[in-house]
């Protein structure tokens, strides 16, 4: 288990900007003094990734993430193992008062992290908000493209095209743009078919009912 978890973690920072250091890591110890960026205890910390090296090569476009010394910080491993591969900025919002995470130490942290991607804090926030916003439609379509191709060559449906549309609805993708601009040939053939755009209509009238239509509370009369 191990030696998966380690093969897997050296091919993904092969995909990603690498150039830290040991130099590099030393500047982050002293920085954190080797203290967690959030809570400032000092036992069980790790060296974090801010942004998941699991995002992959997209960051590249954006100028930020990768195994890089504006990339690390130092953290509680708790942490880092609650945080894994979520947009960091989400995972704050959902986490923030079960980890009992500090505002101002939250803002201390972004402020020293976008200083040194030279950035202020909000210009930062949004590349990371844009960075995952692709990384969301890549992953969804790499999901799509291997249910296409296993598809095809199984003659049908393996499983109801339903739940893959809604996935990517529930993610706020642009579907026919994703689709166009990381399907594969296949994917783009078939979901360009007419019963194909009647599933996603299907689908996103669905979704519309889920959001708009709430269970009424009055009770009924007998």
């Amino acid at each position: 288990m191990l030696k998966t978890s380690y093969s897997k973690r050296i091919s993904l920072l092969k995909q990603v900007p690498n150039p830290l250091r040991k130099s590099d890591l030393d500047k982050v110890y002293c920085h954190f003094g080797g203290e967690c960026g959030l809570t400032g205890e000092h036992q069980n910390t790790t060296y974090d990734h801010f942004i998941p090296t699991s995002w992959g090569t997209v960051v590249f476009k954006y100028g930020i993430g990768g195994h890089t010394y504006a990339n690390m910080i130092m953290l509680a491993r708790r942490f880092n193992e609650s945080k894994r591969a979520m947009n960091p900025f989400e995972w704050y919002k959902k986490n923030r008062a079960r980890l009992g995470i500090p505002p101002k130490k939250w803002k201390t942290l972004i402020k020293h992290v976008a200083a040194k991607h030279k950035l202020t804090p909000e210009e930062y926030e949004m590349k990371v908000y844009a960075c995952h916003e692709e990384v969301k439609a890549i992953k969804w379509m790499e999901e799509v493209n291997s249910w296409v191709k296993a598809s095809l060559k199984a003659g049908r449906y393996i499983n109801s095209p339903h739940f893959l549309i809604m996935s990517g609805l529930w993610r706020n993708l642009n579907i026919p743009i994703v689709v166009k601009t990381y399907g594969s040939e296949d994917a783009k053939k078939l979901l360009d078919d007419e019963t194909f755009k009647t599933i996603i209509n299907d689908c996103k009238a669905k979704e519309y009912l889920a959001i708009h239509t709430k269970p009424s509370s009055k009770k009924r009369k007998l």
